[in-house]
């Protein structure tokens, strides 16, 4: 890992996690039992090319040969020879991939969710307006504020960006309304974006959402989940693990966490799937939740709608404006997607892509042709698959200050 002395040197990256979960996430699929590269100095001047994948077999004498030589060379390490598609400890863990590629990790935990649930002055606990937030209010404000204390504390101009899921949908939000921001995040990596979900291809959520979406009320959704919505507690816990950790009951734990996350686990080993269920859902507000559903049910990328007489006094208006996302100016921003992803499907992310008005700087789709929404945090092969191409997307701003 890094010595503490030269991390004031590194790139940083903020890693942001998505709707339910926490940046634990993002080291959820930790390789501890794995020789790790071991960092070096010139690391921080050392640039890689970006590797797109493609589909290959399964097995190759070539590729076994070019492996065993890269081991013998390396250590089991990098040296500046190696492919990066050969490297055999690029980690299934986006946060170590990077710690172990000598970049500064920083990882966010939105407000609602269980290592975020903090406030100057209201208790969560007993405090509706504590709750009274959606990814509107994350992008606006929560995420300058860490953005601004990284650099900060840094010394740095500007850092890299990687938003999963929410986690992008609130950069959309802040580089819409201060596009200027764009000067700050360089790159903003995309994983799973999501803007414009009118397609949302899991049969019965989307039913039920564009049901209930446009006659509930913020009002009524505070009444029933008092703010909070999905909460992580000791019942839900006790219960998961009721479900989760014996192994005869795993398929139908998988169906649970496939309804919460959008994602089943197909893609991670068995013994992973009780220590994702034991930190999902982290909870988010009831608010947000709903702003999600107005999100589906539109069709549109919309700022919350709470009925005229409360859009007039937010908003200046009676009807909830449109996010003015044609605002964006950033040359640096990156889409990762899959071909199987329920919410972030090719055809959201397409609608999304248009109303750019500046071209991506990457597009990419995951070569796996099962990639889901949640993959990139729990699949095997997630080093491979998309943490090999993120490092390479990250590579090209080392250098930038």
């Amino acid at each position: 890992m890094v010595p503490n002395e030269l991390r004031p040197k590194l790139k940083p990256i903020l890693l942001q996690h998505g709707l339910f979960t926490s940046s634990f996430n993002f080291i959820i699929s930790s390789d501890r039992n794995r020789d790790r590269p071991r960092f070096e100095p010139r690391d921080l001047t050392r640039t890689w090319p970006i590797e797109t994948l493609s589909p290959e077999p399964a097995f190759s004498w070539q590729r076994l040969l070019n492996t065993i030589n890269d081991l013998t060379l390396a250590k089991l390490g990098l040296t500046e020879s190696t492919d990066r598609r050969l490297a055999p400890h690029v980690s299934d863990s986006l946060g170590f991939a990077l710690a172990n590629q000598g970049y500064d990790v920083w990882m966010g935990n939105s407000r609602g969710s269980t290592y975020s649930l903090n406030h100057t002055h209201f208790d969560y606990r007993h405090d509706w307006r504590y709750w009274d937030f959606s990814f509107h209010e994350i992008g606006l404000y929560d995420l300058p504020a860490q953005i601004d204390y990284i650099l900060e504390k840094r010394g740095r101009q500007s850092l890299a960006y990687v938003g999963h899921s929410q986690g992008n949908l609130a950069m959309f939000v802040l580089q819409s309304f201060h596009p200027q921001w764009a000067h700050k995040v360089k790159p903003f990596i995309a994983l799973a974006p999501i803007a414009f979900i009118p397609d949302v291809y899991f049969g019965l959520v989307r039913l039920l959402v564009k049901a209930i979406s446009p006659v509930i009320t913020p009002t009524d959704l505070n009444r029933v989940f008092k703010g909070q919505a999905l909460p992580k507690s000791r019942a839900t816990e006790q219960a998961l693990d009721l479900v989760c950790v014996p192994k005869w009951t795993t398929p139908v734990c998988n169906v649970m966490l496939t309804i919460i996350l959008g994602n089943s686990l197909k893609r991670a080993n068995n013994s992973l799937t009780p220590v994702v269920a034991h930190h999902t859902p982290e909870g988010t507000s009831a608010l947000n939740l709903l702003h999600f559903g107005q999100l589906i049910a539109s069709g549109e990328f919309r700022t919350f709608e709470f009925g005229p007489r409360e859009n007039l006094r937010r908003y200046g208006s009676t009807v909830n404006p449109y996010y003015p996302i044609k605002n964006i100016i950033s040359p640096d921003i990156a889409f990762i997607y899959g071909r199987t992803d329920t919410l972030s499907t090719a055809s959201n992310v397409a609608i999304t892509r248009s109303m750019l008005n500046v071209p991506l700087m990457d597009d990419y789709v995951v070569p796996d042709l099962a990639w889901g929404h949640a993959d990139y945090m729990y699949a095997n092969g997630a080093g491979r698959q998309a943490n090999l191409h993120i490092i390479g997307l990250c590579d090209r701003y080392r250098l930038v200050p």
